[in-house]
This record gives structure tokens, sequence and C-alpha cells, in this order.
């Protein structure tokens, strides 16, 4: 008899992916093999849809993907909605290789459990945030659920293959990400296999994608802020969401169309040159589709190394080693999120011992942007209209903070909250990290500056030695004060 354990002998992913949860009451038969999809929304070089596939067809059964649209912590309208487009494409490139699609509302581990009652084998894409995690570890630890499978999906390179403890920076795991991408990349193409068996039938799913506009079932959680100041009171900002328009369209193709666009533009060379430099606009817009999964990153690796790999190192530095040493940050610092665990050691005692400043600014100035710093009211206008601002300017944007709370752990606490409120790859890994290096994480200690301590420092004389400050400060001002006008 065919069993799970003896199908992942020779699995079509890496090895180092998966983790294996048998069955705890030994549970035999089922109609179907469930695949639920989080972080993974796409169909495209996604392992735990290529191993889904696989063992559909080994165990001759249909296949059904479920994806569970559950409140999001600080998630909004915005993100919500990007998400959905691009579930709504991917449903559709799923079906056309065999594969059921249903997208239900809820508690996750409520609806996977109810879901999995007539599986065979349960497989599950990898969360790497504490709670994501948390729902993974209760389902496997039902007695009544079937074999489960969770399969690394987010990383180039598997973090299990790379560390098993925090890495200190950088430099201390880039060598060990470079010694296993190679191998990573040549396991990483997605075979695009069908289904041979039908898809189960898709009766019963709380809400199903059909034709025309999106409908809003998520409406009860990105409440206006007046609501939400009553009903909400842990999430402090929002009130600004109306601003914002994406720019981006959402999914996989608008992905690789757009990352193609940027190839093809000499964009790897820009990069390189002008990545610190917001008016050079040589970014490559991949944060949020990396956010949603909607895009791989071993993909994008390849992509950029096949174009030319001498100019792609200080892209793939950045979206292979900077990235996954978040996913490290995040795996093995279970209070990434608490400023007493996301600040080092030596950063708090500086912190600490330092002239405290007095409470500068509220938080409807800050959220409103209305500091007498230019460049961060450019750089949170920025976040609000685009919902994202340029990596060099969040930098800045989160180091000022540390100049205007007299208590370093509310300026994190804030730090957090505007990001994840109004970035649309907020909620996320890379986020938490970026904002734990302003405040001394996969850093060092520097010679000490005034609101500072020994953190490394930004001031605005020093944007200006990097690129024209004012131009920045100028075209975000003119954009918000337009958008203002238009929404009013």
């Amino acid at each position: 008899m065919t069993t799970i354990e003896g199908l992942l002998s020779d699995p079509p992913v890496e090895t180092a992916r998966l983790r294996f949860f048998r069955s705890r009451q030994g549970r035999k038969g089922g109609d179907l093999v469930l695949f639920w999809m989080q972080k993974s929304q796409r169909s495209l070089d996604n392992p735990a849809l290529d191993l889904a596939v696989y063992l559909a067809n080994a165990l001759d059964l249909p296949l059904l993907c479920v994806f569970v649209l559950c409140e999001y912590p600080r998630a909004r309208d915005p993100h919500y909605r990007f998400m959905l487009e691009g579930l709504k494409t991917c449903a559709q490139d799923l079906r056309s290789r065999g594969v059921g699609f249903t997208l239900l509302k809820g508690e996750p581990v409520e609806q996977i459990l109810a879901a999995a009652a007539q599986a065979a084998v349960l497989v599950a894409d990898e969360g790497k945030l504490l709670f994501e995690r948390q729902w993974r570890d209760s389902i496997a630890a039902k007695p009544d659920r079937p074999d489960m499978i969770v399969v690394e999906t987010e990383s180039a390179v598997p973090p299990s293959a790379v560390s098993d403890h925090l890495e200190w920076s950088a430099a201390t795991i880039r060598k060990k990400i470079s010694a296993r991408l190679p191998f990573s990349l040549s396991r990483g193409k997605s075979n695009q296999e069908c289904c041979l068996k039908a898809p189960p039938s898709q009766q019963g799913g709380d809400f199903l994608f059909g034709e025309g506009p999106l409908e809003a079932p998520w409406a009860s959680w990105a409440l206006p802020a007046a609501e939400r100041e009553s009903a909400k009171p842990g999430q402090r900002f929002g009130a600004l969401l109306r601003l914002q328009r994406l720019s981006l369209d959402s999914g996989q193709d608008a992905a690789l169309r757009r990352f193609d666009a940027f190839l093809h533009s000499d964009g790897l060379e820009r990069y390189a040159q002008g990545r610190n430099d917001p008016n050079a606009k040589a970014a490559s817009g991949m944060s949020a589709y990396l956010h949603f999964g909607q895009v791989s990153p071993l993909r994008l690796a390849e992509k950029a190394l096949e174009h030319s790999p001498s100019a792609a190192q200080a892209y793939v530095e950045q979206l292979v080693v900077r990235r996954e040493l978040a996913l490290n940050y995040v795996l093995h610092n279970p209070g990434y999120l608490e400023y007493e665990s996301a600040a080092p050691d030596w950063a708090r005692r500086s912190l600490a011992s330092r002239d405290p400043p007095p409470r500068v600014y509220s938080d409807g100035e800050l959220e409103a942007a209305r500091t007498e710093d230019p460049y961060w009211n450019a750089a949170q206008k920025e976040l609000v209209l685009n919902g994202t601002i340029h990596n060099y300017m969040r930098m800045y944007w989160g180091k000022q903070l540390l100049r205007w709370f007299s208590d370093p752990a509310e300026a994190f606490s804030v730090a957090l909250q505007l990001n994840d409120t109004y970035s649309l790859d907020g909620r996320d890994p890379n986020g938490y990290a970026g904002v734990a290096w302003c405040f001394g994480r996969h850093d060092r200690p520097w010679p000490e500056r005034r609101g500072f301590g020994t953190l490394r420092a930004m001031t605005p004389s020093g944007l200006g030695k990097k690129f024209d400050a004012d131009r920045y400060a100028d075209e975000m001002h003119s954009i918000y004060t337009l958008r203002m006008k238009e929404t009013l």
C-alpha cells in the first residue's frame, strides 16, 4: 500500500523545505488531497503546490486548494483588495491545471480542520510569523487530522539549511546562503504538472470568486478611523487610508511582467548605482509581490543572474541575503514585536543612558506628516499615498523616531504600527527586521551622537550627500496635496 511517508522519499522539491507530521490515529484513506494556501499565493514556482499535485497524482485523488480569509493582524482594506485580486487570477491558473480552489472565511485552524475531514493528506505552506506558526502547530497537534506536510515556500534557500540560531548580521549568514543557493536554484524549477483527477466539488464555500468586481467580506475588519477607535483600540493608525492609491497590478503574471520590464530597462545596472536614491526610480517594485507570495524569490534571483551575473550582485544581496536574514530573525526571535527583544542589549543600554528627548509629536501629527522635518514628512506621505517607502528613506524614517520619543519602546511601537497599517508589504519578516535595524539589530555600535546614542545615526544633512533630498520632498508634497484635494 502506498504511504505518504513512502512518497516523500523522493519528492519533487528540496527535502529541506519539508516538515512531515504523521497522522496520530493512523488515519487511512480519504477522498482528496487538500492544499492549504496562505503564504504562497501563486501557481508557478510553488514547492507546496508542486508537492500537492505530485501526491494527488500518486494517490489517484483530486486536489483541492483552500485559502482561508481571516482577520489578519493590522491588515486593512488596501491589503485585502490587493491580495484578493491576485488570488482571483491564481484560482484561474490553478483550475487550468485541474486543481480545485475554494476561498473560505473564518478562523484558519477551524476551517482547515473541517476541510481536511475527508482528506487523505494535508499539504500546507509554511508561515514564519509567530501566529502563522501557531496555526500550523495547532493543526498538527490535533489527533484526528490526516498526515500533514508543511512546505517552505518563502525563501530562496530553506532557512533550515542555512542556520539553526539567530544570526548576528548579514556578514554571518552570507556565506552560508551563497554556498546553498546554486543547489536551491537547481531544484527550484516548477514542473507545472497537472492533476489527472478532476477537481472535487467546490460547493459550500463561504466566498467563491465569480465574475465582476470583488466583494468585500473583510469590511468589518477594516473599520473607518472613528469606528476603529472604539472597536479596536490596539490599532491606533489608519485614518488616512482613503488617500492610498496602489499603482501595482496584483498577481503572479503582473509581478513577472513588471520584473521583466525592470530587467530590460537596465534595471539591474540602475539598481546597483542608484538604489539609495529615491529620485533614480531604480527599485524593482517586487516587495509587495514577495510579501503576498505572488512571485518566487528563486525565480527572481534566477532571472537576474541569467540576465547579468555581475550587475545582479547588488540586487541578489537584497533579494536573497537580506531577506533571508529577516526570515532568520523572526524564526529565532519570537519577541520580534517587542522592543526588548528586537533591539540588542548594547543598543538598549545606549538608548537608556542618553539624555531622553521630549515626546515631540502626537500620533496624529506623525500620521499626517506634520513634523518640522520635510524629508521625514515626504517618506510618511509616500507611505500613505503608495503603500510603500523607498528603502533608503524607510531607514531614515525609522531612525528619526528615535529623536522624537523619550521612550525608545514607544518609538519602536509607532514605527511597527505605521508600517503595518500603511505599507502593502507590512506585517512581514522583512518589515519587522527593517524596523529592528533602525534600533540596532543586525548592526554594531557607532560613535555616540545626540539623540541616537551609539546607534547608527541618519540625519537630514546626510541625505543631501546621497541624493537631491529636496527634489524628493517636493515631489511627495505635490502628489500628497493633489490627492488631498481629490479626496476631500
